[in-house]
């Protein structure tokens, strides 16, 4: 148990590096969340996705503009099964992908986003700010304003410290 922990902490340390290799994820947005599993009986399902915050990646790229000191200490990236290091090292592994490649990036969740409103139609909720804060509806998706116009039969929720997303 203790080698894999170091192995872990080894991969880690490793991707803040600037040579780091990261896979390309194929899942962005996941469901397994307490909170978000009791809207199922109402009829809701709900996904989000996990970035790391703050400047957590291995560009120092600020992904939680407006957290403050407090905001910072109560962060949800280590809350719940966040703080599994595997699971770390996944949000970690999809800061880099959004940072590095952008545009690939919002055609893999498209495509995570298609598949997912097939499958739950108008239940499909979705929430793309798990642990950043990124102001998704300033980037373009195709000959789209943004992921929302994209998808305007989606219930897409937010929250944000920054008032200027208000």
């Amino acid at each position: 148990m203790l080698i894999f922990a170091v192995c872990l902490i080894k991969k880690i340390a490793i991707m803040f590096q600037l040579d780091y290799v990261y896979k390309q994820p194929t899942k962005l947005l996941g469901y397994q969340n307490a909170k978000t599993i009791k809207g199922n009986k109402f009829g809701y399902h709900t996904e989000i996705m996990y970035l790391s915050p703050n400047n957590q990646n291995s560009f120092r790229i600020n992904l939680c503009q407006g957290a403050t000191v407090g905001c910072k200490n109560a962060c949800l990236f280590k809350a719940g099964r966040g703080k599994f290091s595997n699971v770390q090292l996944a949000r970690l592994n999809k800061s880099e992908y959004f940072i590095r490649d952008r545009k690939s990036f919002m055609e893999t969740l498209v495509k995570n986003i298609t598949k997912l409103s097939k499958k739950y139609g108008n239940s499909l909720v979705i929430r793309l700010n798990g642990t950043s804060d990124i102001d998704f509806e300033n980037i373009s998706v195709g000959e789209y304003d943004n992921i929302f116009d994209m998808f305007p039969s989606i219930q897409f929720y937010d929250y944000t410290k920054r008032f200027d997303r208000l």
